[in-house]
């Protein structure tokens, strides 16, 4: 990252004040340029996703729009902010469609200090910098994934693949995920090890 200041002191250098990595706006049919305020690093490191007015998510290609980053302020390292133009060309996005802006870094260290070398402090600063959106990258997965509350015992584990693969997702009676088929009768939950038994066509198929 390029903008290292010559020098850093006291606690003037906060770079990532934020705590989002990503940012959702709505088409318009006229808007082309998307402004996002957290760091982004490098414009590789920034991409886009389109959520048709049905929900359905796709990827646009990285030909399709083009990422700027605004330039470090010194004595900061990293950048904050920037803008994303969408689309290049054609029309832009429409009315009922949304676009999402997200931060996505690669979980690696690259930044080796040999002994005895003089250690600039913006580098030292960079990489908690990085090391502080990758965290942020992992709890925005752990706030979008199912959780029980901080009271809840923990949830069993899910049945193996085999067990699961075709089935629906429930809860049992002790509120646990787990897989299954809702039948149409009472909404009952039949587990996969006992659907052969519900279905089959005689009492003695299914004892069998």
């Amino acid at each position: 990252m390029e903008g290292r200041g010559s020098s850093i002191t006291g606690r003037e250098a906060m770079t990532v004040s934020t705590q989002v990595n990503k940012v959702t706006y709505t088409g318009n049919d006229s808007t082309t340029a998307f402004t996002f305020s957290f760091p982004g690093v490098s414009p590789t490191k920034i991409f886009l996703f389109l959520t048709d007015p049905n929900g359905v998510i796709t990827q646009p290609s990285p030909a399709t729009y083009v990422v700027t980053l605004n330039a470090p302020i010194k004595p900061n390292p990293t950048s904050v902010g920037g803008t994303v133009t969408y689309p290049v060309s054609g029309p832009p996005l429409a009315t009922g469609w949304k676009l999402t802006i997200y931060r996505a870094l690669d979980r690696t260290q690259t930044t080796s200090i040999a002994n005895q070398s003089i250690i600039y402090p913006p580098i030292i600063e960079s990489e908690f910098d990085y090391l502080t959106m990758v965290d942020q990258q992992l709890q925005d997965g752990v706030t979008s994934s199912i959780r029980v509350h901080v009271s809840d015992p923990p949830p069993a584990t899910l049945p193996v693949v085999a067990l699961r693969a075709g089935q629906s997702a429930v809860f049992d009676a002790q509120g646990n995920l787990t897989a299954g088929v809702p039948t149409s009768v009472d909404e009952a939950v039949i587990s996969p090890a006992m659907q052969p038994v519900v279905s089959a066509a005689t009492i003695k198929a299914g004892q069998i």
